[in-house]
């Protein structure tokens, strides 16, 4: 039974996943960017 309870993620879990898909999406944005602004300035010097 306790498996059972386990494995349905509680309402704060899922708040909380969602809130790290954010995190998540929004660092990899901002690493995105700073390679591609890194690129462009080595490219262009």
């Amino acid at each position: 039974m306790w498996a059972y309870r386990y494995a349905r993620p509680t309402p704060s879990e899922k708040r909380n996943s969602r809130l790290r898909c954010i995190l998540l999406f929004y660092y990899s944005k901002e690493v995105g960017l700073a390679l591609l602004n890194a690129h462009k300035s080595k490219s262009i010097s």
